[in-house]
């Protein structure tokens, strides 16, 4: 089954092209200056969570672990990835803000999401795909949340973004994404 998407906010297309078609005014970055984005086809959102390290080495469940930040676009540029632009809400479900970015993420959240679209485990289950990200951990990766309750969720650690022990490009079922998150939490903390 193909990957499930987040639905998106309503505002969330117009704000993303509005922020997009300011940037030339608002960067004065050389990728931005040189990249022609393509604002009409935008990538489908995918939800964004933050994860709490603590939480989940404390023994809580993934689905205790995380917050909801917003929605993530892939804006492309030629066909492939050249930004992605979250939207954030702040107060419901309305979107208020855009914060662009072009860095690493951008291309290994594309290539993940084709990645996995194909792959044979993925094609098997129903799964929403999320971007999980623990910015204390440097942890930046699309969480595969299934429908079949969160003991088939997927993890996959995007290049750069997967901290030891966990390989980059890799998918892990939650159990054991649960039980590296906490061996490096541990590692981590100072001892008593």
């Amino acid at each position: 089954m193909p990957l499930q998407f987040v639905k998106e906010y309503p505002n969330g297309p117009a704000l993303v092209r509005d922020r997009i078609q300011k940037l030339p005014f608002i960067s004065k970055h050389p990728k931005v200056l040189a990249t022609s984005f393509d604002i009409e086809r935008l990538g489908k959102p995918h939800a964004v969570y933050d994860l709490r390290p603590e939480d989940l080495a404390s023994g809580k469940l993934l689905a205790d672990s995380v917050h909801p930040r917003g929605q993530r676009y892939l804006v492309h540029s030629e066909g492939e990835p050249a930004a992605s632009a979250e939207v954030i809400w702040i107060r419901g479900k309305t979107a208020q803000y855009v914060h662009i970015n072009i860095g690493r993420f951008v291309g290994a959240t594309g290539h993940a999401l084709r990645y996995l679209e194909a792959h044979e485990q993925v094609k098997f289950g129903s799964f929403e795909a999320r971007l999980l990200r623990c910015r204390p951990l440097y942890l930046m990766a699309i969480w595969l949340k299934s429908d079949t309750g969160e003991q088939n969720d997927l993890i996959y650690p995007l290049n750069g973004g997967a901290p030891a022990p966990f390989l980059p490009e890799q998918l892990y079922p939650v159990a054991d994404f649960q039980g590296n998150i906490q061996i490096i939490v541990q590692t981590r903390q100072p001892a008593p």
